[in-house]
């Protein structure tokens, strides 16, 4: 998985543990993460795109393209978008969590 800006926001205890006890081995694993991997990725980025009004767009783009691990992201977002950047990447995990979950059949 790539290192990206907003991973310190990612919390997926739940998943993890799926994962873990369903996983026939860790080929498995590695793909089921690099399929979640990019479910955040997309999720997220849709989420900013959102709230992040449309002249910024190409902005923040192009700050992300170059360097996608850049934590001082979240203040160029923060200062763009009216609503705490890192409250919104949260809410969005936590969505995620439960959609995946409830793919796989889990409850919460």
């Amino acid at each position: 998985m790539s290192r990206l800006f907003f991973d310190h926001l990612i919390v997926f205890e739940k998943v993890d543990m799926v994962i873990r006890n369903t996983a026939k081995n860790p080929e498995e694993k590695e793909e089921l993460w690099g399929i979640i991997d990019k479910l955040v990725h997309s999720h997220v980025l849709i989420q900013i795109l959102d709230k992040l009004p449309d002249e910024n767009h190409n902005d923040f783009l192009e700050k992300y393209h170059a360097r996608p691990f850049d934590e001082d992201l979240i203040n160029f977002l923060n200062e763009k978008v009216e609503e705490n950047i890192e409250d919104i990447i949260r809410e969005a995990i936590v969505h995620l969590e439960k959609d995946i979950l409830r793919e796989v059949g889990e409850t919460e």
